[in-house]
């Protein structure tokens, strides 16, 4: 927080007062003696409003400094760890809750690092069921007590949600790491699994866990869950559960993962059950990021997993273009996205409604060089050159994988287990036609601004930005270290201009740029 146990106690002189055994938790006396010029007052608290370790003692002083620095301590609240939670959901709020604008739930999981193999082996069933009661009843009683705060109209309040143990790297103190470090240093080589420890396993939300639905929470705008990369992955639908909880909810931020090289069918069963739960989403967002991490093959001689089969639509690309017409900003990044994400293919076309966009003005997306039937947008410059014949073979019975199974700490997908990065051409089949659905697209989209579509795997530079400045539209297509390496079909050019034109009634500018 930092502040139940700052000044979270009873509030007026009819309220009941706890024991006052704590200062910053007892009924506040006017202690000065005298008053200060305001002028004198403001200088002195701006002066200490820079220490906000020690800024809580500062209320004692009187009820005028009491509110005003209570106002400070209580806009950035850090709830990391069961006993914060209890005491958030046990205290008065009745005039601090005004005071609140921002909430960092970190969820307190199940240490392991104490025990006798958990640190050296994956989370097993008993162990991730046990960590899912702990998110959810967390969640569940954060949000009983926010049900209970009014929603203020024009009033901002952000909740950020993350999960971790205090045994994972990220929740360690640094001497607590230092030791870790020290200990795998002296038993290598180590079984100390550290985070890959975590790495298969996905938090889930079930309500069922506690018996009684969560009550909508309507005082909540903005939201962030954080559930890839280096922290604990949470199930993407359930963070639609979570999500379906704020019905005022204005902007919308999701850290989620998109990779399960070990289970492929897992990976697929996330992505169909996020487009299901997207339907879940409240009609009140206008801004979305959508962070939902896919890690291509290291040997690009591997085809990327597939979530669709070729030749049919992406359910979820096609369920975040039916909810981004709600939207003003939309972003990603490290996204696969099928073209559909746009516009619908010629298969939707006579089935749906053709979408509009009545607010929208930008879009900035991040996407993976993969399409989700499994195929590479980039491929290899001609002519070919000849594989070396002495290339490690992960499969080889003699290389260092052969006696593995997929449960060793020291595993690696078939795919990552080799660098070979040579596919750097545009295939400009695939590219065209994601740009055409993006130009039906923004034909329907009156307000649009920016229009920013960049690959961002690392290995493959290319990216298009579509922007209006001062009634002036510019497209720029930019491609690694040859502006022309991608040219877009006079199919692509024309329609572009028919944007520009409905947009600004004037010609679009065209440009090629190196990256």
């Amino acid at each position: 927080m930092d502040a139940p146990n700052r000044s979270t106690g009873q509030e007026n002189e009819g309220d009941k007062q706890p024991n006052c055994t704590t200062p910053e938790l007892c009924p506040q006396q006017d202690n000065m003696g005298f008053s200060l010029p305001p002028e004198l007052t403001s200088i002195i608290l701006e002066y200490i409003s820079h220490d906000d370790l020690h800024l809580a003692k500062y209320a004692t002083i009187s009820r005028d400094w009491q509110a005003i620095i209570e106002s400070k301590t209580f806009s950035s609240l850090k709830i990391n760890t069961p006993k914060r939670l209890a005491e958030f959901n046990e205290l008065s709020w009745d005039r601090r809750r005004s005071y609140v604008r921002k909430i960092d739930l970190i969820i307190q999981l199940e240490s392991y690092y104490d025990d006798d193999d958990a640190f050296t082996r994956y989370e097993n069933e008993g162990e991730m069921q046990r960590n899912n009661k702990i998110f959810t009843t967390s969640i569940h009683s954060l949000f009983i007590t926010l049900a209970k705060w009014p929603a203020k109209e024009e009033a901002e309040f952000s909740l950020s949600i993350e999960a971790r143990s205090p045994d994972d790297l990220l929740g360690q103190t640094p001497e607590a790491k230092r030791e870790r470090e020290k200990r795998i240093e002296e038993s290598y080589p180590s079984n100390d699994f550290q985070d890959k420890r975590f790495e298969r396993s996905y938090l889930q939300f079930n309500e069922e866990v506690v018996g009684v639905k969560c009550p909508a929470v309507p005082t909540i705008t903005s939201l962030e869950i954080m559930g890839a990369i280096n922290r604990r992955k949470i199930e993407p639908a359930s963070c639609s559960f979570i999500v379906s909880k704020f019905p005022r909810l204005y902007r919308l931020v999701l850290y989620l993962n998109d990779s399960c090289k070990w289970d492929p069918e897992l990976r697929k069963r996330h992505r169909n059950d996020f487009a299901d739960s997207i339907l879940l989403w409240p009609a009140s967002i206008r801004q979305l990021h959508l962070d939902f991490c896919y890690v291509a093959p290291f040997d690009q001689n591997y085809s990327p997993a597939a979530s669709t089969v070729k030749g049919k639509t992406d359910p979820l690309s096609s369920r975040l273009r039916e909810f981004s017409q709600q939207l003003k900003e939309m972003g990603g990044a490290q996204c696969v996205l099928g073209k559909e994400v746009f516009w619908p293919t010629d298969e939707q076309n006579h089935n749906l409604q053709l979408p509009f966009w009545p607010h929208f003005t930008d879009l900035w997306l991040g996407y993976e060089p993969v399409t989700p039937s499994g195929n590479w947008m980039f491929a290899k410059e001609e002519p070919q050159e000849s594989e070396d014949e002495d290339d490690y073979d992960s499969s080889d019975p003699g290389s260092d994988y052969s006696e593995m199974d997929d449960t060793d700490k020291d595993w690696i997908a078939p795919e990552d287990r080799m660098g070979k990065i040579f596919r750097t051409k545009p295939i400009h089949e695939l590219f065209n036609a994601y740009y055409l659905s993006a130009a039906n697209a923004a034909l329907c989209m009156p307000k649009l601004d920016n229009m920013f579509l960049e690959v961002t795997n690392g290995w493959n530079r290319h990216k298009f930005w579509y922007r209006v400045r001062d009634g002036v539209a510019n497209a720029t297509w930019s491609s690694g270290d040859d502006p022309k390496a991608f040219e877009p079909s006079d199919e692509v050019l024309q329609l572009w201009k028919q944007v520009a034109s409905a947009r600004t009634g004037g010609d679009l500018g065209v440009e090629f740029d190196l990256l």
